[in-house]
């Protein structure tokens, strides 16, 4: 799997769009991240997972600082009993599952 395109994300509310709800996400870069032709969704459901999208690569940044951090406190060795239902240990998975 690739990697995703690299934060920040901004919202960009497309006005030429026919739909007056629609908003695209793009990378640092002006590249295309995510869009919503089709929401469906009421503009405040539109609005709230656009801003969700665009802070991912953050909530990806910080799960894995959060998790350094537990790991860097926690006074067991590190072994798959010690960490079986640790924070760390399941922010780990995550993140695992997010990088692919």
């Amino acid at each position: 799997m690739s990697k995703h395109t690299p934060g920040p994300w901004s919202l960009e509310h497309c006005i030429n769009s026919a739909d007056p709800f629609y908003w695209e996400v793009e990378g640092q870069d002006d590249s295309h991240v995510a869009s919503n032709p089709f929401g469906g969704n009421t503009p405040e459901t539109e609005m709230a997972n656009a801003r969700l999208i665009v802070k991912s690569p953050e909530l990806l940044e910080m799960c894995e600082k959060l998790a350094d951090l537990v790991c860097d406190t926690c006074r067991l060795p590190r072994s798959p009993k010690a960490c079986a239902g640790c924070f760390a240990d399941e922010a780990q998975r995550l993140i695992e599952r997010i990088e692919g």
